[in-house]
């Protein structure tokens, strides 16, 4: 049944959840979860369980479990399919031959935000469910992690009208944000933790009551997790009533109301050394234990090798045509800059800092200035949507050009402390970077390959972005080893982001097969020959 050979983690996981009804594998990045998803769904087909698969997935992720996973792990005769709700002509033969064809499993892959949407009534998806009564596997699960959202009401829904068997994967440790685990279990089956979730809140977070202001004059109060604030203001208050003499549970019942806890929270919080807003995880992880395998971070497993994956995306309007205005006639407007080119090797670099995002300009002297493009940026959209699958992991994002370095580090910087490393970086400021990012401090880097790929070890973070990348394999090949040294103990994940234009998809080729950019730009005949 195994077309790849599993490591020992994924057999003893497989062993555990074969026979489960419902599970979840709570895996950190690189460990390989996908495989066993596959493995334990070819189980549950041998067993009768189910003649298809649902999976449910990130955008670009759902396509490649069809390209690259299935094709991979699936040892059974099998049918894969990528779901179009409204499909062209094209798509709508494609999904009449897959429904035909009743032979082998059946895997069809839908994009998560699909259940996004108010009406979720869908004849294809429908005709699919009622003919393979598919077991549903929902990939990088915390998207379902808001009871209250649209699209985690709807999953939670049609996961009440299937009969087959269900699974969540997550890369993100539960401890990180327990208060999510109960819309994952919840999923799967209300009588697994058989608690409803303002309950259940009660008992894992630590609440305060906070106001929210709704504008017009109009404020909201609700109970929210504890803030950090909160907690040194709490810390400090405790002190002072110390010395008055104020015994610890007077205290908790007279300043209840003031900070808007229950007096047990209040406890709580004054006997914790360090600002915590969870607690009793380890009666948490009993509890979903008996479904569950989990794989945290530090833990020592036997790895896979690297994991590379590619992400492809539509380059924007905008962004064609600047590049067919540089490909036709060497010059380009916008935004009242102008770009005029004299090279093959300038048309390379100008058409991959539009990929990036920038149009880059010069003045007679010389100055030069970055204007970003007013189109969206698929790539840094899901850096960022990626960033909650991580958790606490740490991780690198690699890009060539200036303007994008400062762009990812501006952008990311807002939703958790990344430093920059690139040549414009004083060497005291790269090692305070480097001592914050090593100590735990800051959770990312942002920076170049030919200036951060030398010299550092970086084992501590598990997952490389590579927004953007240039012809120098040395440089590549550095950075990817900043990964993966002595003292690894998470395999390494390498995404890549590209775009689906020549000009970038080069590029990676060339990083992929060891050419030089003298090498492949000697084989160029034409200038339009880059964009072919």
């Amino acid at each position: 049944m195994f077309k790849t050979v599993p490591l020992t983690h994924q057999t003893k996981a497989f062993e555990k959840l074969k026979d489960l009804h419902n599970a979840a594998l709570f895996w950190a990045m690189g460990r390989g979860k996908t495989k066993t998803a596959i493995d334990l769904a070819c189980y549950h087909y041998n067993q009768k369980r189910c003649n298809g698969v649902l999976i449910v997935a990130p955008k670009l992720v759902h396509q490649q479990w069809v390209e690259q996973q299935i094709p991979q792990h699936c040892g059974e005769h099998y049918k894969a399919l990528v779901f179009h709700p409204t499909p062209n002509k094209g798509q709508l033969k494609e999904f009449r031959v897959f429904m035909d064809d009743t032979a082998g499993m059946h895997f069809l892959s839908v994009h998560v935000d699909f259940f996004s949407k108010r009406d979720l009534k869908n004849k294809y998806l429908d005709e699919f469910i009622a003919k393979y009564n598919p077991m549903i596997i929902l990939d990088e699960a915390t998207r379902v992690k808001n009871p209250n959202s649209l699209r985690t009401k709807a999953l939670c829904k049609l996961r009440r009208q299937l009969y087959g068997p269900a699974l969540i994967l997550t890369g993100t440790a539960f401890a990180k944000r327990p208060s999510d685990v109960w819309s994952l279990f919840d999923f799967l089956d209300y009588d697994i933790l058989k608690q409803g979730y303002l309950t259940f809140k009660e008992r894992y977070c630590v609440l305060q009551l906070s106001d929210f202001n709704l504008g017009n004059g109009r404020t909201v109060t609700a109970r929210t997790e504890l803030t950090e604030n909160t907690y040194n203001r709490v810390k400090a208050h405790w002190a002072n009533a110390q010395k008055r003499g104020v015994s610890l549970d007077q205290f908790c019942y007279d300043s209840a109301l003031v900070y808007g806890m229950k007096a047990q929270d209040l406890k709580f919080v004054i006997e914790s050394p360090v600002y915590v807003k969870y607690r009793y995880l380890d009666e948490l992880r009993e509890r979903i234990s008996p479904v569950t395998d989990i794989i945290e971070p530090q833990d020592d497993v036997q790895l896979p090798p690297k994991v590379m994956q590619e992400y492809t995306f539509p380059l924007d309007k905008v962004q064609r045509d600047l590049i067919k205005q540089l490909e036709k006639q060497a010059f380009a407007t916008y935004g009242g800059e102008s770009l005029a080119l004299k090279t093959k090797t300038a048309l390379y670099m100008k058409a991959l800092q539009i990929c990036g995002g920038f149009l880059s300009t010069a003045d007679i002297h010389g100055n030069q200035t970055n204007i970003r493009l007013q189109c969206p940026n698929p790539k840094l959209a899901f850096i960022l949507d990626d960033l909650d699958e991580l958790g606490g992991q740490q991780f690198l994002v690699f890009a060539v050009f200036r303007a994008e370095l400062q762009m990812l580090h501006a952008e990311l910087s807002k939703v958790c402390p990344v430093g920059l490393i690139y040549g414009d970086v004083t060497d005291v400021e790269r090692k305070a970077s480097l001592e914050k990012f090593l100590s735990g401090e800051l959770q990312g880097l942002v920076m170049n390959p030919s200036v951060g790929g030398y010299g550092m070890n970086l084992q501590n973070a598990t997952v490389q972005y590579w927004y953007s990348r240039q012809y120098n394999t040395e440089d590549r090949l550095q950075a990817e080893g900043r990964s993966q040294r002595i003292g690894t103990v998470v395999s390494p994940v390498y995404k890549d982001l590209v775009y689906s234009h020549p000009v970038e998809q080069k590029v990676l080729e060339s990083n992929r097969t060891g050419r030089s950019m003298q090498e492949f730009f000697s084989k160029i005949r034409n200038v339009e020959d880059i964009f072919k």
